[in-house]
């Protein structure tokens, strides 16, 4: 009988060791998974943040580019405008010139 209850107190010690093991072992893995989980995130964080970064690069291009444009049609327009008023004034001065002259 008391061999019965020295092996049973022995198997379940051992249970205790190999479960205590078994959780350290998860522990572990747990811990690594998490440690890779983060490594993770912080890498598609990161690249987050360089795509956001790039398109607002481009975004801050394309209004630069169409600013740029409208620019340089209202200089266009401006210039139309101004040869406009050169003929005008050298029709004028032509006019006053053979109207002095005859």
């Amino acid at each position: 009988m008391e061999n019965a209850i020295i092996k049973a107190v022995t198997q379940a010690e051992d249970e205790c060791r190999k479960l205590q093991e078994d959780a350290l072992v998860e522990k572990e893995r747990i811990i690594h998974e998490a440690k890779e989980k983060t490594k993770s995130m912080e890498k598609d964080f990161e690249n987050f943040k360089k795509d956001k970064l790039r398109q607002l690069n481009d975004d801050s291009k394309l209004k630069n580019d169409e600013e740029m444009k409208k620019a340089v049609e209202d200089a266009k327009k401006e210039i139309e405008e101004l040869r406009n008023i050169v003929k005008e004034k050298e029709q004028g001065a032509i006019s006053l010139v053979i109207s002095c002259v005859a």
